[in-house]
């Protein structure tokens, strides 16, 4: 793998407690906010798919998991009938697709100890999970756009 174009950066560090469904956090409303859409990149819905993906290492000392919906927003948009110069958060088109139908299968992904995912997760619903953790959830998290060698 290598990186495509641009740079490469450094998100974070992540430590989440074990024992969460979800976890992300809405630090203003503190609370945690389900399945999100990542917004680095701030592009409509009809650009994310150019948008910088996401490695996400995992640290910890157990599996963890990665939580997705298979759908990008460009085809959850379309499910949705929403025109194409609507302008919705990723978040907020997410949400509407969860409330429209709240019973679409989420995938759960395991990622064990020194695995990682590769994702772009400015196009997808998606969150941590370490419900089935009982140590913390310790990852590194890098953004760019890769590809791969033959």
């Amino acid at each position: 793998m290598y990186l495509q174009h641009g740079t490469l950066e450094t998100k974070s560090i992540g430590v989440n407690s074990p024992g969460l469904p979800t976890v992300t956090v809405d630090h203003g409303h503190r609370r945690f906010v389900g399945l999100p859409v990542d917004s680095w990149d701030q592009l409509p819905i009809v650009q994310r798919c150019q948008a910088r993906n996401r490695i996400s290492i995992n640290l910890g000392q157990e599996a963890r998991f990665w939580l997705f919906i298979n759908l990008t927003l460009q085809q959850i948009a379309q499910w949705l009938k929403l025109s194409a110069g609507i302008r919705l958060s990723g978040s907020a088109l997410g949400n509407a697709f969860m409330q429209r139908d709240p019973t679409y299968p989420v995938v759960k992904l395991k990622i064990a100890p020194y695995e990682a995912y590769l994702a772009p997760t400015e196009n997808l619903i998606h969150d941590g999970c370490s419900l089935d953790k009982s140590t913390l959830d310790l990852h590194l998290t890098f953004l760019g756009h890769f590809g791969v060698t033959a």
